[in-house]
């Protein structure tokens, strides 16, 4: 009404019943997936306003305060089936040419398909060189899938506003 620039945050971040890590949601689920467009309709009366410069899409995620932790480790770690756990062994498949062998040597594992890998695995990130690079690779993935899914549904929705990113508190060296 005072018709001066802002831009505006966003509340209630897309969240899947089933977290990885605190408050980082499965993100390859497609709940995560219908939650995001449901988060991105809180747009809806900011369409059109020249003031709006734009959003950010979160505050602080509170996965991101303990920096040293490793997503993917996460992903292997949890007790109960996720989907990002089916990409990460899809991830593995293809980078190892669906060689189970190749993946035990790598990682000093004793696995006897790829299958193995949905029962828990605590710091699997440990295991060796291979498997900590592996998994800080796959991490990547899910951090531009946790970004990119609700992104894309709020371009969806309000194609003509900025998208400010994410508020951090700091930035983590990696």
């Amino acid at each position: 009404r005072v018709k001066i620039p802002y831009v505006w945050t966003l509340k209630e971040f897309p969240l899947t019943d089933e977290c990885v890590f605190r408050d980082f949601p499965d993100v390859f689920s497609p709940e995560y997936a219908k939650r995001a467009a449901v988060f991105a309709r809180q747009m809806e009366p900011f369409l059109g306003d020249p003031y709006m410069i734009g959003y950010f899409i979160t505050n602080e995620p509170e996965w991101l305060f303990q920096s040293s932790i490793n997503l993917a480790e996460r992903v292997l770690a949890h007790p109960k089936p996720l989907a990002s756990r089916d990409a990460l062994i899809s991830f593995l498949r293809e980078r190892y040419a669906d060689d189970i062998a190749r993946l035990n040597e790598a990682w000093n594992i004793s696995l006897g398909s790829f299958e193995d890998l949905r029962a828990p695995i605590e710091r699997a990130d440990r295991l060796s060189e291979a498997s900590g690079r592996d998994l800080t690779d796959f991490s990547a993935r899910l951090i531009d899938q946790y970004c990119r899914v609700p992104s894309e549904a709020l371009r969806a929705v309000d194609p003509d506003h900025m998208n400010l990113g994410m508020r951090y508190s700091h930035i983590p060296e990696e």
